[in-house]
């Protein structure tokens, strides 16, 4: 339930996906697959599940809708000179995390009863797949050219396909940051045991407590940053606009036409709701 959470507060960022509403319709579905994927989930579970699912589904589209219009809409504007600041990307990144928490709060009472079925061995399994999940990340972060790589996708998620000198710009950065330290694998370690002791807590019907345990294992609070981590993410807003400038006027027209077209794909969205 976290992962549609999260799915829904960040589908502009789903992959390669130039249609929000296409995104958005599947969120629902791709949650399903996954959760099965981490839990291995009997039948009677997976029937609770989908049902939990469209109910956070459709009050999402219901109450988080025009919260995404307005954060578009701002982010356009701050679009029309063709160049993004630290503080922009920082009240996008805000306003987001409003949208996170209040789609994590109505996913706690939603969640709290599925989650409660699940049996010790399906913990396991939970944790056994998160462990591979870390590991995997770790050999990614150590590779130059797969740094790389994630950092252009996010980039093209944004701005549309990259032109080559802002591919290349992308590239060098990348390359300037260098492997993740050890400190921040510990503590992305860290963060993925309050992940799942908040599930654990929302089985066992605190949901308070949970959400904030979900918040803190997805970094969201100032408190569970630590020092790698927030080194990490002052770097990220020192670099990031200054290789935004490199962008050509035509790749900020693309950005805008893209994300204009988010926007009519939201007004489609709560048009259908």
């Amino acid at each position: 339930m976290r992962r549609l959470a999260l799915l829904l507060s960040c589908c502009l960022l789903l992959a390669s996906c130039s249609s929000l509403e296409l995104a958005y319709n599947q969120a629902a579905r791709l949650t399903a697959w996954w959760l099965d994927r981490q839990f291995d989930l009997d039948r009677r579970q997976r029937d609770q599940l989908d049902q939990a699912l469209a109910e956070l589904h459709a009050w999402h589209r219901r109450e988080e809708l025009p919260h995404w219009q307005a954060l578009l809409q701002a982010a356009l504007r701050g679009l029309d000179d063709g160049r993004v600041d630290a503080a922009e990307l920082q009240a996008l990144e805000q306003r987001l995390d409003e949208s996170l928490q209040r789609t994590l709060r109505r996913t706690a009472p939603l969640a709290a009863p599925w989650l409660a079925t699940l049996r010790p061995e399906q913990w396991q399994h939970y944790s056994e797949r998160r462990r591979e999940h870390l590991q995997e990340w770790r050999a990614e972060e150590a590779d130059a050219d797969q740094r790389a790589d994630a950092l252009k996708d996010s980039l093209e998620r944004w701005l549309g396909r990259l032109e080559r000198p802002l591919r290349t710009a992308a590239e060098r950065q990348a390359q300037s940051w260098g492997p993740a330290p050890a400190a921040l694998w510990q503590e992305r370690a860290q963060r993925q045991a309050w992940t799942e002791q908040g599930l654990r807590t929302w089985a066992a019907g605190d949901l308070e407590a949970g959400t904030r345990l979900l918040l803190m294992g997805g970094a969201r609070l100032p408190e569970a940053r630590g020092p790698a981590t927030q080194a990490q993410r002052e770097r990220t807003y020192a670099d990031l606009p200054v290789l935004l400038q490199q962008a050509s006027p035509a790749q900020w027209q693309r950005a805008r036409e893209r994300w204009r077209g988010w926007l009519l794909d939201l007004e489609q969205l709560r048009a259908d709701s």
